[in-house]
Order: structure tokens, then sequence, then C-alpha cells
């Protein structure tokens, strides 16, 4: 997988952000489906970012709100009591700005942010594997793979956590803790990331981010015994084939 090297993301420490990495027919929309209410059974408050293919609309022809998206509002907004959609024109971008999307939700003051797609952007990962996909790990090439989620025993990568993709109460406890942990991971990572485009460090520069550490005792909660999520980056490398 071939890192795209002008996306750069601005990590805060207040909203964690954990992406969901997963080849066609894994299951992420599926997991996420199990994973959202425990999460918020748990207080988190959970956004979730999510790549569509570019054809993607929410709006119905004939209604008022796609009659002035056609003669030109940019951006539309229609609003309730129950809900309001933004839609924004934007048939110039070659692709989505996750940064952009990711600014957009922050308003919202979500503890979470999770990030379905959005493969080449440098931000921390769950991958969730099916080795009856016929498929290469992720994780073997994306430095950015913290843990993965495999309905098979697999031999993950040093330093990457392995979870059972079938035991929903495990991963999110172990996403709970990311959040726990965030704030520390998320200084070690701003550190790294300072440069646009910086490659990942090489074999011999890696070093354990700050989330390994346990969180100081204001912070732990009933999810603290939890596996620790691991955080060590891990070479990335070229010509793989792209996951849909």
């Amino acid at each position: 997988m071939t890192a795209v090297q002008s996306h750069e993301l601005e990590f805060c420490p207040e909203v964690a952000i954990l992406g969901i990495a997963a080849w066609s027919g894994t299951g992420k929309t599926t997991l996420l489906e199990s994973l959202l209410p425990r999460l918020r059974a748990s207080g988190l408050r959970v956004a979730v970012i999510k790549h569509a293919h570019h054809r993607f609309d929410v709006d119905q022809p004939g209604k008022d709100s796609h009659r002035l998206r056609q003669a030109g509002a940019m951006p539309m907004l229609v609003a309730s009591s129950r809900r309001y959609a933004l839609m924004m024109e934007t048939p110039e971008a070659e692709e989505a700005d996750l940064a952009m999307l990711i600014r957009m939700v922050m308003p919202t003051a979500p503890d979470l942010i999770l990030v379905e797609g959005f493969k080449d952007w440098p931000l921390p990962k769950l991958e969730l594997y099916r080795p009856a996909l016929g498929q290469p790990l992720l994780a073997s090439q994306d430095s950015w793979v913290r843990a993965i989620a495999s309905d098979a025993t697999i031999t993950e990568p040093d330093g990457v956590a392995e979870l059972d993709l079938n035991d929903h109460d495990a991963i999110a406890a172990w996403i709970r803790h990311w959040v726990i942990a965030w704030p520390d991971t998320c200084s070690t990572l701003a550190s790294q990331c300072r440069i646009a485009g910086q490659e990942e460090p090489s074999a011999g520069q890696r070093e354990p981010l700050a989330g390994q550490r346990e969180p100081s005792a204001g912070q732990r909660e009933s999810s603290a015994g939890q596996e620790e999520p691991s955080a060590v980056p891990k070479e990335p490398s070229a010509g793989q084939e792209e996951p849909s």
C-alpha cells in the first residue's frame, strides 16, 4: 500500500480518533452496528465518518432542498427539530478531505471519531481481518494499524494487539481503553506527524507510543484491566493491492 504523502491530520487530545480498516466483505458496517450501542452504553459519544462512492446522494430529486442545490446553493443545509443535513457539492475534488470532515464534526463534541475508509490517511487503525477472503494483512504494510480483530488465529506484526473478531464485547472494551489512553497517544502522534507528509520511522527508529502506558488514576474506568491498545509503528511497503 503506497502512502499518500500529502495527507496530514491534526490530532486533538480531547477527541480520540480510530480508523476501521478491512478488505471488502469483512463486515465493517456490521461490526460498527454492534459496537456503537455498546460504546454509547459505556457513556461515550461516538461520531462516524464513512467514505462513500463518488455519486452517493442523501437528497431526493424534486424536493425543495434538491432544487435549491441544483440552483447553486453551496452548501445546502436542511433542518428540522429531529435532525439536520448539510450537503456540499465538491466537483473539483479528486477525493474527500478527511481533515476537513473531522473539523466539521468537532463542534458536536464527540469523545471518539470512528473513520471507515480513507485508507491512505495517516491515522491509527483497527484492522478487521478474515483469512478466508484470501487477502493479506493490511497491518503488514500499514504502520498505522494498532490492533487486528480476526476470526482465526494469525501471526500479527510485533506490537499490534490481537482481538477476536467475533467477541464484540472485547473489541468494545479495547476501544474504550483506546479513548482513555488517547491524550498520551495524541501527544506522541503530534510529535511524530508534525511535518506534513513525514514518512514513518525506520525499524531502527521505532519507539512505543505513549498510549501503551497505564492511564492516570483520574482516567481509569472499568475497562482499565483490558489489554493496552498497541501503538508501535511498523514500516509500510509499496506495491500492495488496495482494499476496497
